[in-house]
């Protein structure tokens, strides 16, 4: 059986933003590749991130959520539902 890819981005955008909530914060603003794939499930090369960093996503306490990526492969993260 595949995995319900909707559901758990939802599980993962909530509890995210019900942890930025719970500790005051207006947003959470992420470099770490590991941690952008977890909050948003966007494909990525995160071998290659990791030695030459040029993605970003902040996700607001309002659920608002933005990635900056590379701008040669829209392709990474366009496809996504939360991201704007």
């Amino acid at each position: 059986m595949l995995p319900d890819l909707e559901a758990m981005r939802d599980y993962r955008w909530r509890r995210l933003t019900l942890h930025i909530v719970d500790r005051n914060l207006a947003g959470l603003l992420m470099f770490d590749p590991l941690n952008i794939r977890y909050a948003t499930d966007s494909t990525n090369m995160q071998l290659w991130n990791t030695h030459n960093p040029f993605r970003a996503v902040l996700l607001c306490a309002d659920d608002y959520m933005v990635i900056w990526d590379y701008k040669n492969a829209p392709f990474l993260s366009k496809f996504h539902p939360l991201i704007k």
